[in-house]
Order: C-alpha cells, then sequence, then structure tokens
C-alpha cells in the first residue's frame, strides 16, 4: 500500500513538472473547436525550433525551394505570383501544398511591419478556396 501511494505521488510530481515546463515554453493544449493557424517562426542558431501551437515546421529560408534570391521581398512576390499565374497546378502541387497548415520558419525578425517572405507563403499556402 506505502509503495502504490509513493508511485502516485512520484507520478502527481512529474505531472506538475511537465504542466510547468510546457507553460515555459508556449506549449497550449487545444480542443477540438479552436482552430490552429499557422505562424511565421524566427530561426535562431542558438535555440531549438519549437513549434508554439504544435503544427509542423518547414524551414523556407535560402536553400529551399521556397526561399527568397531575388533580393527585396516586393521581387520576389512579384515573381512568385507570376508563376502562380502561368503554372497554377504545377505552383500548387511544388510550392503551396507541402506548405499548407504548417509554421513557417525564417531568419528575418519577428514583428507586424518587418516584410519577409515567409508572410507571403503563409498568407497564399493557407488562403481559403471560396
Amino acid at each position: 500500500m506505502k509503495i502504490r501511494k509513493s508511485i502516485l505521488d512520484v507520478a502527481e510530481k512529474l505531472e506538475v513538472s511537465l504542466n510547468r515546463t510546457q507553460a515555459q515554453i508556449g506549449y497550449h493544449r487545444f480542443t477540438e473547436n479552436e482552430t490552429v493557424k499557422p505562424v511565421r517562426i524566427q530561426r535562431s542558431r542558438q535555440h531549438k525550433m519549437v513549434s508554439p501551437n504544435g503544427l509542423p515546421i518547414v524551414c523556407v529560408t535560402r536553400g529551399t525551394r521556397w526561399g527568397n534570391y531575388s533580393g527585396t521581398v516586393e521581387e520576389f512576390e512579384a515573381e512568385k505570383l507570376m508563376q502562380q499565374r502561368q503554372e497554377p497546378k504545377w505552383f500548387e502541387e511544388f510550392y503551396l501544398k507541402p506548405l499548407r497548415g504548417k509554421n513557417l520558419a525564417c531568419w528575418c525578425p519577428l514583428g507586424d511591419d518587418v516584410k519577409c517572405h515567409a508572410n507571403f507563403w503563409l498568407r497564399i499556402a493557407n488562403k481559403v478556396k471560396e
């Protein structure tokens, strides 16, 4: 009886510790009615990338097919939108389908006023089709 009680005490302490750790890294348990929206994550060489909402993370930096090789974000967006108009099915399969419903990671700093190509990918990959 004492052994069973001590096991239950240890299990309870572990659960409290796990909940505290999950709260520290921004872990959130979503209910069935909540919809999870993909977000942009800033890459870092110092910290491991942790998904704040439980969705998988896709890296969209240079060196990947989604990287910005054009220079400015405006040039990049114009080029990609032109490709989308010219070959919509190929663009959908090659670029958008792998990004749909996933968090995107880039080296750009976070913020609403920051221009980043990952914001472009988030916007068009998760656009609701009417």
